[in-house]
């Protein structure tokens, strides 16, 4: 139940409960409006509008009220300081381990007041992903946790077969991710949904150059005794473990060349975790291994009874024969499954050419799926399909309507405000607008998009609503002096509802430059898998094209205007000639440009027919009977040679062809306007006019919303990867090249390295798997965690060469 007066706010009246002074004081610090269905309609069939109750639905339908006609809800807008509380507000209440349980939200707990049980509440919209992801996040991390911690402990159990050793490995990992916790939280950053994967990955390498670091223990051990060998093992081990984190850190730190925040903030601080965990790992281990004395267990090797070191030691020297020009170590005391390893090993040298050759043809085969790759960031994809958020969004799409907002902003310049302006320029005039006729022009660009993407077309966006769903109904302009009457009845009445339209939030002006802001507002589904980048797309075609017949009319009616022997474009017989040859996107694009043309010549009283014919193949008696038209105005994929032509014959041509051409952005479809001839058996001349993308008086739409900022993060996507990956192989190569001392070893020691990240990528381009926001990340986490067994290859290798 809503508090009366008071739009904002909502109280437990029905339920027969007062909202306490503290709730009271939360709701003014997070709720900037609440607006619900009823109060719409009430309003839709109220005085002044008095709209018929069937028509007043049909304007809410798919957005407050549900296809039923009687399902309704309540569109909540938060102020600002709410964005960084979501939890407090619209959090469904958690419970922790070892820390106090956070309550539900504040919206929760009104519904709750008012007697709405917890299972009949539906929340849907861009807050309620943030914090239904932030929520989901805190619990997968919890998951991840435990995971990566059986992971590392059976990790470390395999490769060191000790209780004590593996406890102390254990807690080296867990201190790693307990420290790149409180980095965070020390830089005051809090965790987002991506950040939280970052404890498990330092605690992951945590565990790696822990075990790295004992085996360097044990060979010292075996080779010199228990006497200073951690001190012997950290003398060897910490020039390639530095390496190591360094080269992972440079590999991460490439994540920061990304223009998502999430991404870039992970790199940072995976980064800052990666190089604390060396102290932690290069400290604490050589001083719990040195005390533990887990040493002892490798003084007698694991071979004959009763070897002693040294023959360990002679036999570790021992060459197989030399074949093929390369020389393998046969160990004479090895474990089982370094035995398993040193067979593998060597068939591998052995046969080094045809495995090379192997690698490199799989490598090439897979990794040639790169240049099929594609990304994709839909929200709701990261959740578990039972997550209660997904069900809420089902259940709303089914019940109301579209739920993924898009916004289209049309933005009006003072020039074109005929209130705004005095009697001045032909062109300018006739480029003037009434209240009434920028109302239509929102009117018809809604039309445009429910014709192609509403329930009668591709079924993909739901109702839209828009200053228009709220004024009555326009009579056409067409319809005699009696509609001229109600129209300008209407344009009076509307100019004096500008503020109603402001508080409503589909109106303002801009305080700079006076420019009218009109707001449409589209809602696309959230369950059909559409391509957000080719929808933005087409809507474009569809919405950029109408805008610049706008432009078009102001300067074809100026020039009817010249044209003898009535000064005016009203009884002018206008012959629009339209010609397209383009592609089914463009042609889609010329013919709303046409249809719109048509219909504001015709508002005019213009008598306009249309002409679709190919020019070029037009016979010249044809041309001179179109010569009878008063004007003929051209538009379409007419090139200039031809545009000549039908010039030489029909002197009053007025040229408003929309430019194929000119490779219309994503944003923008320009319009060039026009050359124009100057009167009946005149000679032509050029009129300056068109569209200009950066000029401050243009007839313009801005796209904005959940939608646009989607296809912007995917292509973001895309390019952050490759940027970060390009950065990892250019930072990350001079240390190999530094690290073997030599060019051409350093660059062939990257190849491999670069064989993860190609087999990954490469396979998910085949497969048609498409790159998100948590796969984006693992090229440059996989090439800075392959250059540590690489440089710790290396740097046995050495020793081996020695």
């Amino acid at each position: 139940d809503e508090a009366g007066s008071d739009s904002t706010g909502l109280r437990a009246a029905a339920a027969g409960l007062e909202v306490t002074p503290e709730d009271d004081v939360l709701r003014r610090r997070y709720f900037k409006s609440v607006v619900t269905g009823r109060r719409l309609l009430d309003r839709l069939t109220g005085p002044p509008l008095n709209l018929p109750l069937q028509t007043a639905l049909g304007r809410l339908q798919g957005t407050m009220i549900g296809p039923d006609g009687r399902q309704t809800c309540l569109v909540v807008t938060l102020q600002s300081e709410a964005l960084s509380e979501l939890k407090q507000v619209l959090g469904s209440g958690q419970r922790r381990l070892l820390r106090p349980n956070v309550p539900p939200g504040i919206l929760r707990r009104f519904l709750a007041q008012v007697g709405v049980p917890a299972e009949d509440v539906h929340l849907g919209g861009p807050p309620v992903d943030n914090c239904a992801i932030d929520e989901e996040g805190e619990r997968t991390l919890v998951r991840l946790a435990g995971l990566s911690g059986l992971l590392g402990l059976g990790l470390a159990w395999w490769s060191l077969r000790s209780i004590a050793l593996t406890g102390i490995v254990f807690f080296c990992g867990v201190m790693s991710a307990a420290t790149s916790l409180a980095i965070v939280g020390l830089s005051g950053q809090n965790l987002d949904a991506i950040l939280m994967s970052m404890p498990s990955l330092v605690y992951v390498l945590a565990i790696s150059g822990a075990v790295h670091l004992v085996n360097y223990f044990r060979a010292a051990v075996r080779s010199g005794g228990l006497h200073a060998a951690a001190e012997r093992a950290v003398q060897s081990a910490w020039k390639p473990a530095l390496l190591c984190s360094v080269t992972t850190a440079v590999g991460l730190l490439s994540l920061g060349a990304s223009e998502l925040v999430p991404i870039r903030k992970f790199g940072v601080f995976s980064a800052a975790g990666v190089m604390s965990l060396v102290g932690i790992v290069y400290f604490f281990l050589p001083a719990a291994l040195h005390l533990s004395g887990a040493g002892r267990r490798w003084l007698v090797a694991p071979g004959p009874a009763g070897a002693t070191q040294a023959a360990v030691s002679a036999g570790r020297s021992k060459r197989r024969p030399r074949r093929r020009g390369v020389a393998a170590v046969q160990p004479a005391a090895a474990g089982a499954h370094e035995g398993v390893w040193h067979t593998v090993a060597g068939w591998i040298v052995g046969h080094y050419a045809s495995v090379g050759t192997a690698c490199v043809v799989v490598t090439a085969v897979v990794g040639m799926g790169v240049v099929y790759s594609s990304s994709s960031i839909d929200l709701l994809k990261l959740f578990d399909s039972r997550a209660r958020i997904l069900q809420d969004y089902r259940w709303l799409e089914a019940n109301l309507g579209k739920l993924v907002p898009l916004e289209i902003v049309v933005r009006f310049p003072q020039r074109t405000q005929r209130e705004q302006q005095p009697s001045g320029d032909a062109i300018e005039q006739w480029g003037e607008l009434s209240f009434v006729q920028r109302l239509e022009t929102i009117t018809r660009m809604q039309a445009l998009i429910d014709q192609r993407f509403g329930p009668a077309g591709d079924d993909v966006v739901g109702h839209s609503l828009s200053a228009a769903s709220f004024a009555p109904t326009l009579p056409p302009a067409t319809s005699g002096n009696y509609g001229f009457i109600q129209r300008k009845a209407i344009d009076a009445r509307l100019s004096r509802s500008k503020q109603e339209l402001s508080e409503a939030g589909f109106l303002k002006i801009d305080p700079q430059d006076g420019s009218e802001l009109w707001r449409i507002s589209l809602r696309v589904a959230a369950f059909r898998d559409v391509d957000y980048g080719q929808f933005v797309k087409d809507l474009q075609l569809i919405t950029q094209p109408l805008l610049s017949a706008y432009d078009a009319r102001a300067t074809v009616l100026s020039e009817l205007s010249r044209l003898k022997p009535v000064h005016l474009p009203a009884g002018k017989r206008v012959l629009l000639w339209s010609y397209s040859q383009q592609t089914a996107d463009d042609h889609a694009a010329h013919r709303t440009f046409q249809v719109v043309l048509h219909r504001l010549l015709e508002e005019y009283r213009c008598e306009v027919r249309a002409l679709e014919a190919d020019p070029r193949v037009t016979p010249l008696s044809e041309l001179e009977a179109i010569d009878k038209w008063d004007a003929v105005v051209v538009c379409g994929d007419i090139d200039d040679a031809t545009m000549q032509v039908i010039k030489a014959s029909i002197p009053d041509t007025i040229d408003a062809r929309l430019l194929a051409a000119a490779a219309p952005a994503p944003s923008r479809l320009p319009v060039v306007l026009p050359a124009v001839a100057a009167s009946h058996g005149g000679p032509a001349s050029t009129v300056a006019g068109g569209r200009r993308a950066e000029a401050e008086d243009e007839l313009s739409a801005v796209y904005t919303g959940v939608v646009p900022i989607v296809y912007q993060a995917q292509r973001a996507l895309l390019n952050s990867l490759v940027e970060s990956t390009w950065w990892s192989f250019l930072t990350i190569t001079p240390i190999m090249m530094l690290v073997s001392r030599s060019i051409l070893a350093g660059a062939i020691a990257m190849l491999p390295n670069a064989i993860p990240v190609l087999l990954v990528f490469g396979g998910m381009g085949w497969l048609g798997i498409p790159i998100d926001i948590g796969s984006m990340m693992t090229a440059s986490i996989a090439l800075g965690v392959a250059v540590d067994d690489t440089i710790h290859f290396l740097a046995h290798y050495r020793e081996e060469l020695d």
